[in-house]
């Protein structure tokens, strides 16, 4: 452990759905953590408040026995090398309870490196000015946490796990630099941990403690999920779950050299600047960090930076993935220059001849992107390029409804005058002219 994070602990916020499993596998892998919750209408003692969240954690802890002996019926082995649930285990475990009808909150930020927003999900019920209510409650919520951690352990990663919230949004509220760290069900021993932020110091120190424990980090425009299913696991997330429980637990490595983003193709590319290895052509293209994520070498990944491997040549030059292509009539690239506001890569793309239109698999455009990341001079060029300013992501959003829904106001009112619709509905029922009520 480095001396950023030598004796500090982890904070959580809430111990539900999502919030008990990460609780229960950061202390079945070592880690010290410290469990915020307070008293409500149903737990309204502290006491009440306390065994809930304990009761929550080991119930945590009951499924992670039944997932360990769930992927011991194909390898008897992992049994003798995976962490057992025991009373130490639960040692490393503080739980501070608040009662808010008290006005004080005596709880302890000090010696926290990592606090992690695990509070419920938006319930999205209600018209469009009760979810967004609710939406700004919950953002409100969040930053007086994030404010108090921060009085009391400056140097604290402040994340949040929400899927309905964006870290600017909380940024925007509390001041102070703000990431999203989301695992995903059903937690244990699922090897991918979605980190998305702009702060690169927080986004690197938590990769670095990822990278402790062989988890991989990963971005992507689209929300990404192991399995919809709350309360079972498939059996292709259970292969990758025994299979990251070989690799950390038992040293064994993969007997072939498959694709470890997809499981499905082989590991097809080679990185020319650091000679790693993890990915086939396909998933290479869709990586929204051009940084490695084996040893995060800047630069990594990205045009004229991949090569195949039985190839001499980047992959950019080569024709043999016609109709596809690495190089500039990749739309990945394209969004990925809009989203992080890369005005001379976008113009140069353009110029090389880039459709300004084309989508991603989840109908993501270049000009959709810029406007959910609230990049508003990368907009204005497109729309000089012709872009159109009413196609439709899958889950309906447009350029207009995706600023609104981040909160961008002058970006909004930019698209409008250039006469972006407020009517359009995405798939949950929304318009622009129901947010704007």
């Amino acid at each position: 452990m480095d001396n950023f994070r030598d004796g500090k602990e982890i904070l959580i916020f809430g111990h539900g759905l999502m919030g008990a499993p990460v609780i229960a596998w950061q202390l079945l892998l070592g880690q010290r953590v410290r469990v915020w919750t307070n008293t409500n209408k149903t737990e309204n003692t502290k006491e009440k408040a306390f065994n809930k969240a304990m009761a929550d954690i080991q119930k945590a802890l009951e499924s992670y026995s039944k997932v360990c002996a769930a992927m011991a019926a194909d390898d008897p082995d992992l049994l003798d090398v995976l962490p057992q649930v025991s009373t130490e285990v639960l040692k490393r475990l503080t739980i501070q309870v608040e009662n808010p009808s008290s006005g004080e909150d005596d709880r302890s930020a000090l010696g926290i490196w990592l606090v992690i927003d695990c509070t419920r999900d938006l319930t999205k019920k209600g018209s469009a000015a009760q979810c967004i209510t609710e939406k700004n409650e919950a953002i409100n919520k969040i930053s007086g946490l994030f404010k108090k951690v921060h009085e009391e352990s400056p140097e604290a990663v402040l994340a949040i796990k929400h899927e309905a919230i964006e870290p600017c949004e909380v940024e925007d509220a509390c001041k102070l630099p703000v990431i999203r760290v989301r695992f995903l069900l059903p937690v244990f021993f699922i090897q991918y941990v979605e980190v998305l932020g702009t702060n690169r110091t927080m986004t690197s120190r938590v990769t670095e403690w990822l990278a402790e424990f062989q988890l991989t980090p990963f971005s992507s425009l689209e929300r990404v999920r192991m399995d919809d299913a709350k309360h079972s696991i498939s059996e292709s997330t259970l292969f990758l779950m025994r299979r990251y429980a070989r690799q950390y637990y038992k040293g064994e490595q993969p007997s072939n050299e498959e694709c470890q983003i997809c499981w499905d193709a082989q590991a097809e590319v080679l990185s020319v600047k650091c000679g790693h290895s993890m990915m086939c052509y396909q998933c290479s293209l869709k990586l929204l960090d051009s940084r490695c994520p084996v040893c995060r070498a800047e630069g990594a990944y990205g045009p004229d930076a991949l090569m195949k491997k039985d190839a001499c040549s980047p992959l950019a030059a080569s024709s043999s993935h016609s109709p596809v292509s690495f190089g500039i009539d990749s739309v990945d690239e394209l969004l990925i220059a809009a989203q992080h506001g890369d005005t001379p890569r976008v113009q140069q793309l353009l110029l090389e001849g880039a459709d300004v239109n084309a989508t991603n698999p989840g109908g993501y455009t270049a000009l959709i992107t810029a406007a959910v990341f609230g990049q508003q001079h990368i907009v204005r060029v497109l729309l000089d390029a012709r872009a159109d300013v009413e196609l439709q992501t899958s889950s309906g959003n447009t350029a207009l409804l995706g600023a609104a829904i981040r909160g961008h106001t002058d970006l909004m009112h930019f698209l409008i005058s250039k006469g972006a619709s407020v009517s359009p509905r995405n798939v949950e029922g929304y318009s622009v002219e129901d947010l704007m009520e």
